[in-house]
C-alpha cells in the first residue's frame, strides 16, 4: 500500500510468485472502497501490459524499454547497468527496471525488500541466509545481482538467477557457485538459489527445495533449440518481414538487418497500433516516393514494404544533413554506412536530422532487445535453413 499526497491510498496486490497483479486506486481513510481495480498482464512470466491496459515491451532482464500509452505518447525508457534512467527520463510509480517498481528517482520496490536505484545495492540485508563462503560475492548480503547486471537477475529480491537465453540455461549458478545442472536449487537460500532457462520463468527453487537428480541412465542430452529465449512474436516479425527487408536494404546501400531492427524499434515487433495501421518505421511525413497521396498509403497488401520504403526515399520529411534539405533517410544511413559507421551512429545521425526525438535512438536500435535479437534470430534460422 501507498499512500499518495491527496490523502488517498493505492493498493498492490501480488501473487504468489512475487510479480504484481492488481493496482486499486483512490482508496481512503477506512480502505473499504477502492474506485477501480487496474491489472498487470504477463506472458511466459514477463510483463506485456501494464495498469491502464498499457503496452510493453520489456528487456531479457525484465526492464521496461517500451511504453505505449497512445499513439501520441510512446516512449522507450534506457538504463545505466544498475537501474539508473538514461535523460530522457520518464514518470514514476510504474515498472521500470529489472521488473521492478519505480517509487521515486532513487527507491525501486523489489519484492522482499528495497533496491537502492543506481547503486548496485538493495537497502536492507538479504532475507535468504549468511551467503556461502566459498563464493566471495555472496557474503556481501546488499549486492545486487553479485556485481553482474548483464547476466544475471533479482526479481524478487533474494534470489541472484543467472538470465536464460539462445544458446543459455546449460549450467546454474547456486549460492554463486557454476555448477552441473543435475541439480537444480540449493536450499540454504539466499544468493544464487536458482537458474532460468527462459527469463523470468517461476523459480524452481520455489517449487523443491530439494529436487532428486534423474538417473535414469545415460542418455545424450537433447541439443537446446537456437530460439530458446526469443519470444515467438520476435521469431515470427523476421520471418514475415525478412524477404522484404533484404529489397529494402539493397535499395538503400545498408545492411538488411538495420532495416528490421528500425522497424522492430518503431513498431515494437509489429505489436503495437501504429504498426497494426500499417506504419512500420514511425513515419511522420505524408510521402511523395513509392506511396502517393497523405492518407491510407500503407493500407495496401504488403504496408512494410510500403512504409519502409517511404520512410527510406520520401523528401517531404525535411531531413538536413550535410548542410543540405531535402535529404532522404535513405542518403542519410547509407552515407553513414559507407563511412564505417554502426548502426548505433547511422541511426543517431538520422535522429539528429529530425526523424526521431529520442536522443538515444541509435544506441536503441543498435542494442540487444533489436539489433541483438535481430541477429541471433536470423543466425539460427539460417542454421535450420529457414533463411536465405
Amino acid at each position: 500500500m501507498k499512500w499518495l499526497t491527496d490523502g488517498s491510498a493505492e493498493i498492490y496486490v501480488y501473487g504468489i510468485d512475487g510479480k504484481k497483479l492488481t493496482t486499486m486506486g483512490e482508496c481512503y481513510s477506512n480502505l473499504t472502497h477502492c474506485e477501480g481495480a487496474q491489472y498487470n498482464v504477463y506472458f511466459k512470466g514477463k510483463l506485456v501490459q501494464a495498469p491502464g491496459a498499457i503496452m510493453v515491451v520489456t528487456d531479457r532482464t525484465g526492464s521496461v524499454r517500451w511504453r505505449f500509452d497512445s499513439p501520441e505518447m510512446m516512449t522507450w525508457p534506457s538504463y545505466y547497468p544498475y537501474g539508473e534512467e538514461r535523460t530522457p527520463t520518464t514518470v514514476d510509480d510504474r515498472e521500470k527496471f529489472a521488473t521492478y517498481m519505480r517509487d521515486n528517482p532513487g527507491q525501486d520496490y523489489a519484492d522482499q525488500r528495497y533496491y537502492g536505484v543506481g547503486t548496485g545495492r538493495f537497502l536492507s540485508v538479504d532475507p535468504g541466509g549468511m551467503g556461502n563462503p566459498a563464493s566471495a560475492t555472496t557474503l556481501n548480503r546488499y549486492s545486487y545481482v553479485a556485481g553482474d547486471p548483464v547476466n544475471n537477475a533479482d526479481p524478487r529480491g533474494r534470489d541472484l538467477m543467472l538470465i536464460g537465453g539462445a544458446g543459455m540455461g546449460q549450467t546454474c549458478i547456486l549460492d554463486g557457485i557454476q555448477t552441473d545442472c543435475s541439480v537444480v536449487c540449493n536450499p540454504t537460500g539466499g544468493v544464487g538459489d536458482a537458474f532460468l532457462t527462459d527469463a523470468f520463468e517461476d523459480n524452481p527453487c520455489d517449487a523443491d527445495p530439494n529436487p532428486v537428480p534423474v538417473t535414469s541412465g545415460p542418455t545424450s542430452a537433447p541439443t537446446p533449440d537456437c530460439l530458446t529465449g526469443f519470444a515467438t512474436f520476435m521469431v515470427n516479425f523476421v520471418l514475415a518481414h525478412y524477404t522484404d527487408s533484404v529489397a529494402l536494404g539493397s535499395q538503400a546501400g545498408i545492411p538488411q538487418d538495420w532495416i528490421l531492427a528500425w522497424a522492430a524499434d518503431e513498431s515494437g515487433y509489429g505489436q503495437s497500433t501504429i504498426a497494426k495501421n500499417g506504419n512500420y518505421f514511425g513515419w511522420h511525413g505524408s510521402g511523395n516516393v513509392r506511396c502517393p497521396g497523405i492518407t491510407g498509403c500503407f493500407n495496401g497488401t504488403d504496408p512494410f514494404l510500403a512504409s519502409g520504403n517511404t520512410a527510406l526515399f520520401s523528401t517531404k520529411q525535411w531531413f538536413r544533413y550535410n548542410g543540405k534539405v531535402h535529404v532522404t533517410a535513405a542518403t542519410i544511413l547509407s552515407d553513414q554506412y559507407s563511412n564505417g559507421a554502426t548502426a548505433a551512429g547511422a541511426f543517431s545521425a538520422l535522429q539528429q536530422a529530425g526523424y526521431n526525438g529520442n536522443v538515444n535512438y541509435g544506441s536503441d536500435i543498435q542494442g540487444q532487445y533489436f539489433l541483438g535479437n535481430i541477429d541471433g534470430i536470423e543466425n539460427c534460422l539460417r542454421s535450420k535453413g529457414q533463411l536465405q
